[in-house]
């Protein structure tokens, strides 16, 4: 009996064992596929996280690229006139213009000009290199907004925009560069308002102009405005300009505008000065019917 009970106890082990490895088989087999599957989704999901960055990193390049303006123009002028019975010719790249802005925000934008003229700026040429524009605007709300910086003078027709387009000739309306000096810009702030009914207005302090005094030197022109500017370069401000404009652009097609700048003094000296006082007065109109437009300007300084 003793014998009989060992060897039913061996036998019946055996299958146990043999259960038990089976079942052992099987579970690894089990994890093996979860972790195939766990490697299957990571290798998807690495690959999907890579793809959203790529598009967040896209998506951030094309929203930056879109904030930029980049523009520009140039003048090539030839001239053949007979001055005082003299043949005048002459061919000259007058100037290449490089426009360039940001929008930082709804609110917020960059402008700047970069001018280059006369092809070549040296000592012992007659080009210049200029910035005309630079400055910073803040919309205050949708009729309001206040610039700071270099900025273009609120006068004439063509200062503020003066492309080849909007003047007719080939170089710039004498009374446009002489009288009111264009391209006219200063450092300074401006703030500007729009109406509903086609009615605006801007104010602007800034900068005055620097005239020499016309008895230093018997042939020099006197009060000579256009070399008067300062551009913004080292310039004297021991008294301020005051500049205002108002315009009116309620009927299709019809422009009017009146502007006045009074200088506190032309020599912006701190001593005595030779200059008095001087105020600009100014206005415009401006009638397009069809492809026909009408200008009438008017300035004088007193």
């Amino acid at each position: 009996m003793k014998k009989s009970a060992i060897i039913l106890g061996i036998a019946s082990v055996v299958p146990f064992s043999v259960l038990a490895a089976e079942e052992g088989g099987a579970e690894q087999q089990r994890i093996d596929e979860l972790q195939q599957r766990v490697d299957e989704l990571e290798a998807k999901l690495d690959e999907r996280l890579n793809a959203v960055a790529d598009q967040l990193e896209n998506n951030s390049a094309s929203s930056v690229m879109s904030r930029v303006t980049i523009g520009g123009y140039g003048e090539m002028h030839y001239n053949n006139l007979d001055q005082d019975g003299e043949d005048f010719r002459e061919l000259d790249f007058h100037r290449m213009v490089l426009f360039f802005g940001y929008q930082f925000n709804d609110w917020a934008r960059f402008v700047t000009e970069f001018e280059v003229e006369h092809i070549i700026a040296s000592g012992s040429s007659r080009g210049a290199v200029e910035v005309e524009q630079a400055y910073v605007e803040f919309d205050l709300n949708k009729n309001m907004n206040l610039q700071t910086g270099v900025i273009l003078m609120p006068v004439g027709i063509i200062n503020e925009t003066h492309e080849p387009p909007t003047f007719y000739g080939v170089e710039r309306p004498v009374v446009e560069t002489t009288i009111l000096p264009t391209t006219w810009w200063s450092g300074g702030v401006k703030f500007a308002h729009q109406l509903s009914n086609g009615l605006s207005y801007d104010l602007m302090i800034s900068e005055g102009l620097k005239t020499e005094d016309p008895n230093s030197d018997p042939a020099a022109e006197p009060f000579n405005i256009k070399a008067g500017k300062q551009k913004a370069s080292f310039a004297s401000a021991y008294d301020l300009a005051v500049t205002a404009r108002v315009r009116y652009t309620g009927v299709p097609g019809l422009t009017l505008a009146a502007y006045t700048q009074y200088q506190p003094d032309l020599d912006q000296s701190a001593d005595v000065s030779y200059a008095d006082d001087a105020t600009l007065l100014g206005g415009h109109v401006i009638y397009q019917l069809g492809d026909v437009t009408g200008t009438l300007l008017y300035a004088r300084w007193d």
